[in-house]
């Protein structure tokens, strides 16, 4: 699960949007641990609005979008004290984007000013790991029961990722 946020929003409208949105998260049926990070991207986001002077959901623009990628591009992971990654980077605007089109279908802003916008999902590769037939046979040898080789064949034959599987 994420940390806790370092960001603190005092605008009681963004502390009671981004409960809102983080609860319909959970409606919609999104892992616990998506709904936690989109909240705190979205808090991270509210923050930012904050510093730069806005208070109103109706008076974020286009270009306090791309100010906010720009800033988000060149911020600092907390944890690395690296660049954010292309991904995370996708992740928070894709996330603001999708909060401020939840936002126009209810009504709160009337336009979505990030609609326009459209951010490339970046093109890093990831190093996978396949195991060979050998591999996937020692696994099952080590399992101590009926109950693990069960968990083996759905998690193996499924496609799951670990955290999926607990």
């Amino acid at each position: 699960m994420a940390l806790p946020s370092r960001h603190i929003i005092y605008n009681e409208l963004y502390q009671k949007e981004s409960k809102e949105y983080k609860e319909y998260l959970m409606l919609l049926g999104y892992a616990d641990d998506t709904c936690q990070s989109k909240y705190l991207y979205l808090k991270e986001f509210f923050n930012w609005l904050e510093e730069i002077g806005i208070y109103q959901l109706h008076h974020i623009t286009a270009v306090e979008i791309g100010n906010f990628y720009e800033y988000i591009q060149n911020r600092k992971s907390t944890r690395t004290k690296e660049t954010l990654k292309l991904k995370t980077v996708y992740d928070i605007m894709r996330c603001v984007q999708q909060y401020l089109g939840y936002a126009l279908h209810l009504g709160k802003i009337k336009i979505n000013p990030a609609s326009h916008l459209k951010f490339n999902y970046p093109d890093e590769e990831v190093n996978r790991i396949i195991f060979t037939q050998q591999e996937i046979r020692e696994l099952y040898e080590v399992t101590e029961n009926n109950q693990e080789k069960a968990i083996l064949h759905i998690a193996y034959g499924c496609g799951l990722r670990a955290n999926e599987v607990s």
